[in-house]
């Protein structure tokens, strides 16, 4: 019997215990390691491995059935729905926080001009996220390259409202409805 107490009592303690989502990106490698218990359980969720070549692999496997990006788009057009999609976005952000992140970035596009006003916004979406971001611009060479790395914590209590708002609203199930019947 206290068996059975102590595994209900940790189940419902279960969304009170932050997950940490520890990324790492370096020359077209990712990395990804999911925390639990505060670091006590870890798993490695992708092995360092080349994302051309994960691409490529995609590729020749093949989807069998193409994606349907018109009857995505047309989901979305509907104020409803995409409202209903802002405000779980807006919910499920409120219970992630950012642990760290830091990365290096060298980025330069044809235009110098527009190099500077990148660098601009990169600076400021770095600032307003509290982002440790060394940007090295490049005013003639065109280039794309960095390293970033970075902790998520993720408060499942705080994930369970929003979605389950999302997911039992009205218009949400006449819209899931309607893609199941159409899908078979």
């Amino acid at each position: 019997m206290a068996i059975l107490l102590a595994l209900f009592l940790f189940t419902l303690a279960l969304p009170f215990i932050p997950i940490d989502l520890r990324l790492r990106l370096a020359q077209g490698r990712a990395m990804v390691r999911l925390g639990w218990l505060f670091g006590l359980v870890g798993k490695d969720m992708a092995t360092e491995r080349n994302m051309a070549q994960a691409l490529e692999d995609e590729e020749e496997q093949g989807n069998e059935e193409p994606v349907k990006w018109k009857e995505m788009l047309e989901i979305l057009r509907d104020p409803g729905i995409a409202a209903r999609i802002w405000r779980l976005a807006r919910g499920c952000l409120g219970g992630v926080q950012i642990r760290d992140m830091k990365g290096t970035i060298r980025v330069g596009l044809a235009d110098p001009a527009e190099t500077g006003i990148l660098l601009g916004y990169l600076y400021a979406v770095a600032g307003a996220l509290s982002i440790d971001l060394c940007i090295e611009p490049s005013f003639d060479l065109e280039c794309l390259d960095g390293t970033a790395e970075g902790t998520l914590r993720l408060w499942p209590y705080r994930l369970i409202a929003p979605i389950l708002s999302f997911l039992a609203s009205a218009k949400v199930l006449r819209m899931a409805i309607g893609i199941a019947r159409r899908s078979l």
